[in-house]
């Protein structure tokens, strides 16, 4: 049993580990792709937003697959079978295209990953028995492997050229595949599939909790799409570039690590994930009144271990607790599409306008807005104390 446990799990951790390896290529590098095929910032943040537009329709589709069927396999076949798709797609940025043209190839490339990682997070909560320390170790080896080709890509790309950014992909994309493929044959909640005739889907709590989620990626939307040319703006290289992201991504680590021990010192998760808001509001600020200041951008990169890593668990579990137990597919992918999907999407896209007609700061600014109004929101539910402590300290 021991040792079914232990490849379940290092099959788990390839996933995550494969996927942000690719993530930490594409996300970082993507606008300086972009803007070296010639695209102004305005347009950048029109092409980067199907990352988080596929997420308002994709994750409803594929969580909705998942939780409607329970053949043998299903999961592992579904997950390479996009991973497939998506390599497809990429292939097409080895052509030059027009802006209309790329941006309808994002679009499905993005369509067919979005239903990655919400179906795998649920898989790798239901395998950690919901404890966070299990969880954390678990999801941390997805930060490994964005911190290592985020350093890597960096180095490569700054070396030879904007012009491999693609291969790189192609290349990624195929180790996704292949290791969706081999992920464990995992039945997701399949429970209480007629929980309408008892329980609502949305609530009150969970709607507020969308809510929430929704400005707190909205205002993370200027540093996923903006961030790394905004480096550029102030004189960095693109070796630099990575190794920046690279610190934000270690704090990450380091918090998935020891997360456990982190949730414990809050006592209750709710108060931790409220936290987490004002804690991204004081990251923006201080990038806004950095000017491309090395000290006080390192610092507001550590805080990535908040904003993402603490903010990232908690929601997880709160998922969890605030949805029906036959829907929590549907409810990962819910919450992917009110965050990354609307809040992302509207967040970079505005974020590309206000630089073009303001000046570059203008879009953090905006995440500091966005952020403390999502901070208001959360603190406005009604939050049971069954979310205390998730597992009693584990006894």
């Amino acid at each position: 049993m021991f040792e079914r446990k232990k490849k379940l799990d290092l099959r788990v951790r390839g996933f995550f580990f494969s996927y942000f390896s690719f993530l930490g290529v594409f996300s970082p590098f993507l606008s300086l792709w972009l803007s070296f095929r010639g695209f102004s910032a305005g347009e950048i943040g029109v092409l980067l937003s199907p990352m988080q537009w596929a997420r308002i329709f994709g994750p409803l589709v594929w969580g909705s697959v998942v939780d409607n069927n329970s053949k043998d396999f299903f999961v592992p076949r579904l997950l390479c079978f996009l991973g497939l798709i998506s390599f497809c797609f990429a292939i097409s940025m080895l052509f030059k295209w027009s802006f209309l043209q790329l941006f309808v190839i994002l679009c499905l490339l993005n369509f067919f990953l979005s239903g990655l990682v919400p179906i795998v997070e649920m898989i790798a909560l239901q395998e950690s028995k919901r404890d966070l320390g299990n969880y954390g170790k678990i999801r941390v080896w997805g930060s490994i492997g964005f911190f290592i080709s985020v350093v890597t890509a960096g180095i490569f790309l700054d070396t030879l050229g904007l012009v491999f950014f693609p291969i790189i992909i192609l290349a990624l994309l195929l180790l996704v595949s292949l290791v969706s493929f081999f992920l464990p044959n995992t039945k997701i909640l399949s429970q209480e599939r007629n929980f309408r005739k008892s329980e609502f889907l949305f609530t009150l709590n969970n709607s507020k909790f969308l809510i929430a989620s929704f400005f707190m990626l909205f205002a993370h939307a200027p540093l996923y799409v903006l961030f790394s040319l905004w480096l550029d703006f102030y004189g960095f290289n693109k070796y630099q570039i990575g190794y920046i992201w690279a610190v934000g991504v270690l704090a990450e680590i380091i918090f998935f690590i020891n997360q456990k021990k982190i949730f414990r010192l809050f006592r209750n998760v709710n108060y931790a994930w409220r936290i987490s808001f004002f804690v991204a509001a004081l990251r923006f600020l201080l990038i806004v009144v950095s000017q491309g200041n090395i000290v006080i951008i390192l610092i507001a990169q550590l805080l990535h271990a908040v904003t993402f890593g603490l903010h990232h668990s908690a929601s997880v579990i709160l998922v969890s607790d605030l949805f029906p137990k036959g829907a929590q597919a549907r409810a990962q992918s819910f919450y992917t599409v009110a965050s990354y999907g609307l809040g992302g999407s509207f967040g970079g896209i505005l974020a590309g306008i206000l630089w073009d007609f303001f000046k570059p700061e203008s879009g953090f600014i905006m995440a500091i807005i966005a952020a403390c109004i999502g901070g208001l929101v959360a603190c406005s539910l009604k939050l049971k104390g069954s979310n205390k402590q998730r597992n009693q300290d584990e006894k």
